[in-house]
């Protein structure tokens, strides 16, 4: 607390094992959390106990931390293993809603990052940064929210907008030379 680092502009990864000092801070500093379901299964770091942290008015979005400790950035991927782990932490298929998993990646991501007035959400003003799926790959929807929860994947992502203009369409990059981005990449590495 004297280094006053604690604000809104503080982003605590993971958050797995905060005790009750920690949780309040974090709630009465408006602090956000980053929640990676992926990497905190793969790592066997713990569940993050999402639910109580939103009851306390805790901000949380969601993060994949790459494929170094998540093995595939996926976020469809990622919010379905955080779903399926909070509702078996609590042995309790409401406490936590496919719908409400979506708006912690979406806006709730935003709002961590100090973005919720340009992105998260499609808005007059807004960026228009987002991705088309096409629901035929879903068979019969019943509800949209889980089944792109549940079901969805990046396989199935038909178009990427960035800015409002189209960035990838059907898998393919647009207005980019990807072999001379590449070769941009590779030259930097070496």
């Amino acid at each position: 607390m004297e280094s006053g680092i604690l604000g809104p502009s503080l982003v605590r990864g993971h958050f797995v094992h905060p005790d009750h000092n920690i949780l309040e801070q974090t709630a009465n500093f408006h602090v956000g959390v980053s929640w990676n379901p992926l990497s905190n299964g793969r790592l066997a770091s713990g569940i993050a106990d999402i639910p109580a942290y939103l009851k306390m008015g805790i901000r949380v979005g969601m993060g994949v931390d790459g494929e170094a400790s998540a093995d595939r950035a996926d976020p469809f991927e990622n919010m379905r293993m955080g779903l399926y782990l909070v509702r078996a932490k609590y042995e309790n298929a409401s406490v936590l809603s496919p719908y409400q998993v979506l708006q912690l990646h979406t806006l709730g991501s935003a709002d961590v990052l100090g973005l919720g007035d340009k992105l998260g959400s499609l808005a007059k003003g807004k960026r228009a940064d987002m991705v088309v799926i096409d629901p035929n790959e879903f068979g019969h929807v019943f509800d949209p929210y889980a089944s792109l929860v549940f079901i969805g994947g990046v396989e199935d992502i038909d178009r990427i907008y960035v800015g409002g203009d189209l960035a990838v369409s059907h898998g393919k990059v647009c207005g980019q030379n990807v072999d001379e981005v590449r070769h941009e990449a590779e030259s930097r590495v070496r």
